[in-house]
């Protein structure tokens, strides 16, 4: 097959000086905004491709509370050791993703959208996407926004004034409440991946006393 022609941008940004870097992160947020404004009105929400687990629903709540299930039931008694009061948040996150979570759209949803699925050139513009697979789903592209601005957990070598910038722009395209659905849509992707072999980025999100805080467990 074709080898897709560029550098994963998670290798590339610890050498960009600071313009550089605020390129580089708005043609990723750019990419992400391109793939989130495909409508799929006629599809049910949830995952796009079918295999064994895949899961759809007719509302996107729903889909999200099944497949929170789904993760806690094979990965539930060995998360329930490393995170702290386990229990109770689960309860409250149930409870926050059925009444306080608001679906205005129905977008495709990559789902898995972080700095190593994205290649650029050398100009810094995004040249593939990749790894739109099982994960991919019907529902919230505010999924993917918090994906973009989390995803300095996963990078070393990220500052924070790195993505203020993007903040400041995902308010202005999704609403002043975007960082309650990136805090709680952080915790979702931390359930979501706890299967990963590196379970560092589920645990230490679950773990993270200020995100639960500011959605108002305590």
């Amino acid at each position: 097959g074709n080898k897709l022609s560029g550098q994963q941008l998670d290798s590339f940004i610890p050498s960009l000086n600071p313009d550089q870097r605020k390129q580089a992160y708005q043609n990723y947020y750019d990419a992400i905004r391109q793939i989130n404004s495909v409508e799929l009105e006629n599809l049910p929400y949830g995952q796009i491709i079918h295999v064994s687990d895949s899961i759809t629903a007719s509302a996107w709540n729903d889909f999200l509370l099944i497949k929170l299930d789904q993760k806690l039931e094979k990965h539930g008694q060995r998360l329930n050791k490393s995170i702290t009061n386990y229990s109770t948040k689960i309860d409250f996150f149930r409870k926050l993703v059925s009444h306080s979570l608001q679906c205005q759209h129905k977008r495709l949803v990559h789902a898995d959208y972080y700095l190593n699925n994205v290649l650029v050139d050398d100009n810094l513009k995004v040249s593939a996407v990749l790894d739109l697979s099982v994960h991919a789903c019907v529902g919230d592209p505010r999924l993917d926004v918090a994906g973009v601005l989390t995803w300095n957990d996963l990078t070393p070598g990220i500052n924070t004034q790195d993505y203020e910038f993007l903040y400041k722009q995902a308010s202005t395209d999704y609403g002043s409440d975007i960082n309650f659905y990136v805090d709680l849509y952080r915790l979702y992707s931390a359930f979501y991946y706890s299967d990963l072999n590196n379970e560092e980025f589920a645990i230490r999100n679950l773990n993270n006393r200020q995100v639960w805080a500011r959605l108002g467990f305590n």
